[in-house]
């Protein structure tokens, strides 16, 4: 039930902040996310994390407790069937699923890859290691 009422949130998030999806991932990740098998710290932090980031919670909230939010959870089931996406992560670069290692600098680079000019942050050169929690899938 969390991670169903997270998902909602951030479909919610993405349609009307999409600006400050990214940074309330990043957010919610680092502080929420340790937290997230107690309801009640994991709301609080969720609303520390919006309040923030400057996103309203009660429309968010209101979009994902309500008919709304399962709408844009449908339209989200239908892209991942229709992409044939049945885990996470899964990365789409340009329309293709992306197989390769899963590791900072793997991504990076397919992701530079398919820039015809490249822009000058893919001379960063990133992590290769693997990072925990990159292999998920649905039970």
């Amino acid at each position: 039930p969390a991670e169903a009422n997270e998902d909602l949130q951030q479909l919610c998030i993405n349609k009307y902040y999409p600006e400050k999806l990214w940074a309330y991932l990043e957010s919610f990740n680092t502080a929420c996310y340790p937290g997230w098998q107690n309801a009640a710290t994991l709301e609080s932090c969720r609303k520390n994390t919006t309040a923030a980031l400057a996103i309203d919670h009660v429309k968010i909230d209101t979009c994902a407790g309500g008919a709304e939010g399962l709408a844009l959870l449908k339209t989200d089931a239908e892209a991942s069937e229709q992409n044939s996406i049945y885990s996470s992560p899964t990365l789409m670069i340009n329309g293709v699923k992306y197989s390769g290692a899963r590791t900072p600098e793997a991504f990076k680079q397919a992701i530079c890859n398919s820039f015809e000019t490249a822009p000058a942050e893919c001379s960063t050169v990133l992590s290769s290691a693997t990072a925990s929690g990159t292999t998920g899938g649905c039970g």
